[in-house]
């Protein structure tokens, strides 16, 4: 994994800090130096240094500020008065602040701390949209010297300026620093600073945690996981049976230990240089009668061993219950070199052979790089990683993988590296699918076994517990989304329901990448909006967006930005953006005034101002919106401005961090101020070059041009790559170039479907595309496209459903087009006692029981009955006393009180699946369906919401 996202944090935004000085990053990144005047050139602060504040302002999970407001908080600190020239910053040293701080001996981590406890009360947005990984960040900091060189300033000096820039301008924060910290007194603040927390009459929690001593509190949580159920069990039977050999000591060997005594034998290299001064006959007679005197060389008692690094294989070899026990053993080893104070690292196929501490994860981080999973064959590119740094350093790799992965050619080729005498020794721990676990050293790249066990697989699963026992994870659905959104939510994790939709709208884009290349949102038929991880560890569909109690009008574009999605739309008096933001779960809606332009709008995205703008042709309207704020602040202010400035010079993709959104282009036999353009009577390709430069590049087919008669049907970045969809007669291919080396890198044909108007997507880092596949799948591939999808969505079966509603009862039947499903059985949900019940079994006869129906489901018609829950979804309604059940076509019937015009419940049926969800969170039934363990209690807690509103008393709320 690169730290690509750390090094653009890191990058200094020149326009911000020209208030305070001016800075820059030095050539070889180890201090941050001023820029302009007198100082310029002179030591701000050392690389070294930010990290501990870093480290201290984040301790506690605040927002993130921009890397500008950090420095500029350093720069309050006083640290620049150390290259001061008289006068320009002599206010430094006399600040109060500075002053405190320097008395109490610069403590950098504990006045990031402080600076924690200050930025609470200064709103939220301040953050960064996608922060870094932390660790990742002080890595960068920490590694001596060394620096990416993206990460250092642009020599343009701030006219190009590629930095993410701060949500607030650099007077304004400073006003708002000033004033929380006006409100401390001197007493308080030295508290902060020698302390690292507030004072204890303050009621402040420590700011700075101490990391946990072992892994066991952590372990417990991860082993609550439904995926890693059993966990602690494999742990405790695998710990004794997994213990690395001692090293053995090379007595004959080459020493490196210093001279400790003297003695009458040793080397001749030994002997006392005042030895040799001796007569010959007195040199010789000493020697015959032992008397010279030697050094005597120190012997080692045993080697240290400085690491111990597990290597965790997450391939295709190693899923289900042959990965629960690798975990397993994965977690005993490292439990046991923390016993022995040994630094632990864990690297996993999943992340590339990244090396991380496990103790420094929390449950849910340590929980999740556990249960990742990948497409590789073998380990062998996370071995070699591993095993290719760090070559001098006394330490133990162990690989985690299953038996026949030792016997692949490259995992032996990379393991032949170490050879007899080296610092590192590579182990195996082998577990096969019957159970059999192996201990062996690797040896010449072949293994030799040292011990061997069984462990038993199939107690490791949980049988499922009865509808809805269980305990509370966090796998499951999470809270409600906030903002315009319809009311009632599509809760469970399931695949997609509704087929891809089909466009030909000029500019449409039905399928996008977030900014990190992790998550993908699609827009299917009827407006829904599914969106996915790329691991599989999430799935949802996104409530629509409404306006006025109404959905939105037709949404023909997604576009991904840090941290979520902008959906656009069309509104009466001109484009309707939404704002879908993952981490705080709500949606913002921004509209513009009247806009009358019928040209179709570009839209381009700055992450690293957060800002979206739109234009039209040649000519730029007004229609910059700032993603960090809501309302018409969103509008106006210095991100937009700068936003709308780069648009102006008509080539965003000159911005690394700029992604650009626009109508199909047309041929063109020049440029003529498009980034590419397609000479069609030749079959050449013309591009902009990152340094501004013109390349033309004829790909050839049998030694023709190959694009001749061709015709573009979008064109898309992601750093390097350039993705071109083209129409050349009756195919539809897809095109790869690398425009750094002005060749294309792959291609293959598409079918019509999957190169449909708006239904290719290129990630940002140019890895990764989605596509339609047929009629009613998204598949997500590598770039360049000749190797199998790493993500296919799972179609899911939607059925028409016919209720009928009783006494504390609701009896479920499913249809399709050819009536009802006759090999299913109907489905009985009851709540007339303690708990909430789905059966199958004799559900007709003890519906009857119960009294018959009362009241059965009927077509919603007139539409706009109900207008703040059916438009566009529900096709079903039963009406009896106080509860009103609607009906989708998805698979969802949705309980509300008609009392109180509130929801209640929302029930899931498909085949003899079964699941039940409340607006508070509460989740019962299907793991598959709810992501999980269901809720604790959560079928008495469900049924007593029934039945309260069963009588018109109101439930929860």
């Amino acid at each position: 994994m690169s730290h690509r996202r750390a090094a653009l944090y890191l990058q200094i935004p020149a326009t911000y800090c020209r208030s305070f000085g001016g800075l820059r990053w030095a050539q070889y990144g180890e201090v941050v130096e001023f820029l302009d005047g007198p100082e310029a050139g002179r030591t701000f602060v050392f690389a070294g240094e930010i990290a501990p504040f870093l480290e201290g302002l984040m301790a506690d999970g605040g927002p993130c500020p921009a890397f500008g407001m950090v420095l500029h908080l350093l720069y309050m600190l006083g640290l620049g008065d150390r290259s001061a020239s008289p006068g320009k910053l002599a206010w430094l040293q006399t600040g109060r602040l500075a002053v405190l701080f320097r008395d109490q001996g610069n403590p950098l981590r504990n006045a990031g701390a402080l600076f924690s406890h200050v930025l609470r009360e200064i709103p939220a947005s301040i953050g960064v949209p996608d922060p870094p990984a932390i660790e990742e960040v002080l890595e960068l900091l920490r590694g001596g010297g060394w620096l990416p060189q993206m990460v250092l300033s642009h020599p343009m000096l701030g006219a190009i300026d590629y930095a993410e820039q701060p949500a607030a301008e650099a007077l304004a924060f400073e006003s708002m620093i000033s004033s929380q910290l006006d409100a401390l007194s001197d007493e308080a603040i030295r508290h902060w600073l020698q302390f690292g927390r507030g004072p204890l009459d303050t009621g402040n929690d420590l700011a700075l945690p101490l990391p946990p001593s072992d892994l066991s509190e952590a372990l417990a949580k991860v082993a609550e996981r439904p995926r890693l159920a059993g966990l602690i069990r494999l742990i405790d039977r695998l710990d004794g049976a997994l213990s690395l050999p001692p090293r053995r000591l090379d007595h004959d060997g080459p020493q490196s230990d210093g001279y400790s005594d003297l003695a009458t034998r040793g080397q001749p290299e030994q002997i006392l240089p005042i030895q040799l001064a001796l007569e010959p006959e007195e040199f010789l007679r000493r020697f015959a009668e032992r008397e010279l005197l030697y050094y005597h060389r120190e012997r080692p008692t045993r080697p240290v061993v400085q690491e111990l690094v597990l290597v965790l294989d997450q391939g295709v070899r190693t899923w289900g219950d042959v990965r629960l026990a690798l975990a397993g053993a994965t977690m005993a080893l490292a439990r046991r070199a923390g016993l022995r104070r040994l630094a632990v690292r864990l690297a996993t196929t999943g992340r590339d052979g990244e090396a991380v501490d496990p103790a420094t994860l929390d449950a849910e981080a340590l929980g999740k790089l556990l249960e990742a999973s990948d497409l590789t064959p073998n380990p062998s590119w996370a071995l070699d990683r591993i095993l290719s740094v760090d070559r001098e350093t006394i330490r133990d790799v162990v690989l985690l993988t299953h038996p026949r992965t030792l016997v692949d050619r490259e995992v032996r080729e990379v393991a032949e590296v170490i050879r007899p005498g080296d610092p590192t020794r590579l182990f195996a721990v082998t577990v096969a699918s019957n159970g059999e676990v192996e201990l062996a050293e690797v040896r010449g790249g072949r293994p030799i076994g040292l011990s061997r066990c069984r462990i038993d697989l199939s107690e490791r699963e949980i049988p499922p517990a009865p509808v809805p026992a269980g305990v509370v994870v966090t796998t499951g659905p999470r809270h409600a989304w906030r903002g315009p959104v319809e009311k009632i939510p599509m809760p469970f994790r399931t695949g997609i329901l509704s087929k891809p939709r089909i466009s030909g709208a000029p500019g449409c884009r039905l399928v996008d990448f977030d900014e990190s290349g992790d998550r993908l949102l699609v827009i299917m038929r009827h407006r829904l909006l599914y969106s996915f991880r790329l691991d599989g560890s999430d799935a949802e569909f996104l409530p629509r967006p409404v306006i006025a109690g109404d959905d939105a009008a037709k949404i023909f574009a997604v576009i991904g930005v840090a941290g979520g999605f902008v959906l656009v739309s069309e509104g009466e008096t001109g484009p309707i953006l939404f704002h879908y933001n993952f981490e705080t779960r709500t949606c913002r809606h921004h509209s513009f005034h009247r806009f009358d332009r019928p040209e179709p709008i570009f839209w381009t995205y700055y992450a690293d101002l957060h800002t979206i703008v739109g234009g039209i042709g040649h000519e730029l309207e007004s229609l910059a919106i700032d993603l960090t704020r809501e309302g018409p602040d969103a509008r106006a202010g210095w991100r937009t401005e700068q936003a709308i400035q780069r648009s102006r010079e008509n080539n965003p993709w000159r911005w690394p961090s700029a992604i650009s959104f626009r109508p199909p282009f047309a041929e063109k036999h020049s440029l003529g101020g498009k980034t590419v353009a397609l000479v069609p009577e030749t079959g050449t390709l013309r591009f902009w070059s990152d340094t501004g430069e013109t390349r033309s590049l004829t790909p050839t087919r049998d030694g023709r041009p190959a694009l001749r008669g061709a015709r573009i049907l979008s064109i898309q970045r992601g750093e390097d790559v350039l993705t071109l969809q083209l129409e050349a007669g009756s195919r539809f291919e897809i095109w790869f170039v690398s425009m750094a080396r002005t060749a294309v890198i792959g291609t293959f044909t598409a079918s019509h479907e999957g190169s449909g108007q708006g239904w290719f997507s290129l990630s940002r880092d140019g890895s990764r595309f989605a596509r339609r596949a047929g009629d009613d799948q998204v598949e997500v591939g590598r770039v360049p496209g000749d190797d199998s999808p790493i993500h296919v969505t799972p179609r899911e079966p939607a059925w028409n459903h016919i209720a009928w509603l009783g006494r504390s009862c609701l009896l479920v039947r499913e249809s399709d087009r050819n009536g009802l499903r006759s090999t299913i059985k109907p489905l009985l949900i009851r709540w007339d006692g303690e708990r909430l019940v789905a059966d199958q079994e004799d559900a007709l006869m003890t519906f009857h029981q119960f009294g018959g129906p009362a009241a059965e489901s009927r077509s919603l018609t007139p539409r706009g009955a109900f207008p703040d829950y059916h438009h566009a979804r529900f096709n079903q309604v039963i009406e009896h006393g106080s509860l009103r059940i609607l009906v989708d076509p998805y698979n969802h019937l949705a309980v509300l009180d008609r009392a109180e015009d509130r929801l209640v419940a929302i029930f899931y049926v498909s085949g003899n699946e079964f699941a039940a969800w409340m607006p508070d969170g509460t989740l019962a039934g299907s793991r598959r369906l709810i992501g999980g363990e269901p809720t604790k209690a959560a079928a008495e807690r469900i049924a007593a919401a029934l039945r309260r509103a069963e009588r018109g008393a109101g439930g929860l709320r």
